[in-house]
């Protein structure tokens, strides 16, 4: 039945959604739905992003131009684009919790909907190590770091986006500072801060401290100062990091503008060679994940390198995602490439090619395969591995 549904609602979309219903300038727009091995957090981030996207066309570029009553257009307007926004962060968070939890033999239930989140219960088996609480408690940050990145890819592969869909890298990027600073707010100096474990941050933070060996408290039953000074970077750094993007400007104006309308990105060069950047903040079993991305077109083909640097413990990484290596008529294929070192896990890497292949005027086939060493990169298993996924999608305008 979940797959009539998903099958009908694209169809209506795309009977709604049609050129003359348009922006005059358009952008980039598609649907994706994927499927991957081992639980992928993508599955999470993208196809809820995909969600969004459908039913953001049916409201937007249906529905709302059919209503002529200004007031009731407005209300409505106003009531869905809130709980569009705001589900587009929460329920990839959420899903991305129980996709970690699957991942690692356990299970995560949704026990009641509390505004302004979920309350949602997590069981893992008895033989669960702490690497395996640690990767389920951070699959909902996972996801929302994921949201925000691959959005922001295809801003910058594509030369810009509509705005309810750029807006939700905006959304999603600022889940831990919002966790941190309004929803779950808790003085790390408290010795009860660490007993109750309040709150996703405090989790995180008491989880990573442990699975690397440190004690929670010291002799005299204090909390220890580096497990103070981690929470506290982490908190502050979830905002400060997020400041030096200059996209995360772009977002927030988009996340309060018109969702017929887009933003273009900002490249700096010349025909031959442009260059843009952009920073992103993840949580991750080693810690706080700072990353650095250069977003390049050289000679119109786009690539993105990105840096990472880890803290408290070390977590360095590369990578590389040229998404057109090779392109024929109807078929193109990508690379993507990961190299890390990474205290708990050692020196490892992934590496994927993308398939893309187009079946018919607006159809294409996703696919993916790659490797990947033990080690941590978001979404995936900590496992060495096969990685795979397949999807279809509907180009609705390029």
């Amino acid at each position: 039945m979940r797959k009539i549904f998903l099958l009908f609602v694209l169809f209506l979309s795309l009977k709604i959604f049609s050129q003359e219903n348009m922006n005059s300038d358009l952008y980039h727009r598609d649907y994706i739905f994927l499927y991957a091995n081992k639980y992928d957090i993508m599955n999470s981030s993208e196809n809820f992003r995909t969600g969004l996207k459908i039913f953001s066309d049916i409201y937007y570029r249906g529905i709302s131009s059919k209503i002529e009553n200004g007031f009731i257009k407005g209300v409505l307007g106003f009531t869905f684009s809130f709980t569009s926004r705001w589900f587009s962060m929460l329920w990839p968070h959420e899903f991305g919790h129980y996709l970690r939890a699957e991942q690692v033999g356990g299970n995560f239930s949704f026990v009641r909907f509390q505004f302004p989140g979920v309350v949602g219960d997590m069981d893992l088996p008895s033989n669960a190590t702490l690497e395996d609480h640690t990767l389920a408690l951070i699959g909902g940050f996972e996801a929302n770091y994921l949201t925000t990145k691959n959005v922001q890819f295809d801003f910058y592969r594509y030369d810009g986006l509509y705005n309810d869909e750029y807006s939700m890298s905006f959304g999603n990027r600022i889940m831990y500072p919002f966790y941190a600073f309004l929803i779950a707010k808790q003085n790390p100096e408290d010795k009860q801060t660490w007993i109750n474990s309040g709150g996703d941050p405090v989790n995180f933070t008491k989880l990573v401290w442990e699975m690397n060996g440190r004690n929670i408290f010291n002799p005299d039953s204090s909390v220890n100062e580096g497990l103070v000074k981690f929470y506290n970077n982490a908190a502050y750094l979830s905002i400060l990091w997020n400041l030096l993007d200059i996209n995360l400007y772009q977002q927030v104006l988009s996340y309060f503008g018109d969702e017929l309308k887009g933003k273009r990105p900002f490249y700096i060069g010349n025909k031959n060679f442009l260059w843009s950047y952009g920073t992103f903040f993840n949580t991750s079993p080693l810690g706080v994940e700072l990353y650095f991305n250069s977003y390049l077109k050289v000679y119109n083909r786009f690539m993105n390198l990105y840096f990472r640097y880890g803290l408290p413990f070390k977590n360095n990484g590369i990578g590389l995602a040229i998404p057109e290596v090779l392109k024929f008529k109807n078929l193109s294929f990508g690379l993507t490439s990961d190299f890390w070192t990474q205290e708990y896990y050692g020196k490892g890497f992934l590496v994927s090619t993308d398939l893309s292949y187009r079946i018919k005027e607006k159809w294409n086939i996703e696919a993916q395969i790659g490797y990947k060493t033990q080690g941590y990169i978001p979404g995936k298993t900590t496992k060495d591995g096969v990685l795979f996924s397949i999807g279809i999608g509907y180009i609705l305008s390029e």
